[in-house]
């Protein structure tokens, strides 16, 4: 009586009609698998050197293009016969607008398998994101494309490959540490096209971003050309006062001036007064006070040179040294929808946190402790008018 067959894996039948095959079988199997590997390198190469001049074009200002580096960890379905693994990976995006862009993606690695031979994984896809509204510096996208996934184990005598078409879904999002470098988390599902499997790949890496930030144009470069002679101007510097009656020539445009034509500080009984509140243990800025800060926005436009303190507070709930750090952050987000929204410089705003140290209501009630979880601010100006030359 023979003993019963053992089960094998899935791809077990593959393995062992290629364990029994003959030399030259082996050899050609081996180059068979072997050069898909070799034109994915190819094509990633080219592609990544395409995008490089892409990002060289003076014309592509405007959808910069994003190199990412870093680690994914890889979840395989059972059926794969391979063990989940770490593997480095690299991407490149090419940023088409305010919403979405493309990317390649592609990783390679090594493995052990239940097959008891070691496995070479490689996966590429190209992938379509949609970039959600950002929120200060965090900018969160959804993704989906296609692409393959090749495992190769390494069998005596030679090789056996197998390649599978995908389809992903997923998303992930961007921390930006600066106006180049961000911080990137990705999370997707992979689906095979030819089977049931279904994997998962996490991953964490850096990215860096070549071009101007979408939407942020490059100042237009004036081009001097031949005209004819004009006769001289009533208004110079088209601040609305003749020429004849300006004391003060040459004031920057939109500047307010006064009946001689200077620039002036607003006096300290004009208020800028903009008033902001907070969930309980938030630091999102409301949608409803949009309005409110873009009003402030175009105050500290009209008045280029003055200084604003964003000063923060919270209730007298929880700890108070978490709640310093919670009113801290308060005031730099709403720093962050003045700056990256509305285009009020950084260097005029100044953050503080107060905590919970000056409360304007009674901290024992649900209606005062609303009250004082509060963003104000206040501007920092001479208590004179000053006319700047």
């Amino acid at each position: 009586m023979h003993a019963p067959e053992p089960a094998y894996p899935r791809f077990s039948s593959v393995l062992k009609t290629g364990l029994h095959a003959s030399a030259d079988s082996h050899h050609r199997e081996s180059v068979a698998a072997v050069s898909p590997r070799q034109s994915l390198v190819t094509y990633a190469a080219a592609f990544l050197v395409l995008a490089l001049l892409i990002a060289a074009l003076p014309t592509q200002a405007d959808t910069p293009l994003t190199f990412t580096l870093g680690g994914s960890y890889n979840i395989f379905d059972d059926e794969r016969d391979v063990d989940d693994e770490f593997t480095p990976f690299g991407a490149a995006e090419l940023r088409f607008n305010e919403y979405w862009a493309t990317e390649f993606w592609y990783t390679e690695g090594e493995t052990d398998s239940d097959l008891g031979f070691d496995a070479d994984i490689t996966r590429w896809h190209l992938d379509a994101l949609y970039y959600l509204k950002p929120r200060g510096k965090f900018h969160p996208y959804v993704a989906a494309g296609v692409g393959q996934l090749d495992r190769e184990w390494d069998v005596p005598n030679g090789s056996l490959d197998a390649v599978d078409e995908e389809i992903n879904l997923g998303g992930g999002a961007h921390y930006f540490l600066s106006d180049r470098f961000s911080l990137r988390g990705d999370a997707r599902y992979f689906h095979g096209t030819g089977s049931t499997t279904a994997d998962f790949v996490l991953s964490l890496a850096l990215s860096y971003r070549f071009g101007d930030p979408v939407g942020r144009k490059a100042a237009p470069v004036a081009v001097a050309a031949a005209a004819a002679p004009e006769e001289p101007c009533k208004d110079c510097d088209n601040d609305g006062v003749m020429n004849a009656q300006d004391e003060c020539p040459n004031t920057p445009a939109g500047a307010k001036v006064n009946a001689r034509g200077c620039k002036e500080r607003f006096i300290a009984g004009e208020s800028a007064r903009l008033d902001v509140r907070f969930a309980f243990d938030k630091a999102d800025v409301d949608a409803s006070y949009l309005d409110d800060i873009e009003e402030f926005a175009a105050f500290m436009k009209r008045y280029p040179d003055e200084k604003a303190v964003v000063e923060a507070h919270t209730d007298s709930m929880g700890p108070e040294e978490y709640n310093q750090g919670l009113s801290q952050r308060r005031a730099e987000a709403v720093i962050d929808v003045l700056v990256d929204r509305y285009g009020v410089p950084s260097s005029s705003l100044t953050a503080k946190g107060f905590g919970e140290t000056s409360p304007v209501a009674d901290n024992s009630t649900a209606e005062g402790r609303a009250k004082n979880r509060r963003v104000m601010v206040n501007i920092a100006t001479e208590d004179h008018m000053e006319e700047m030359e």
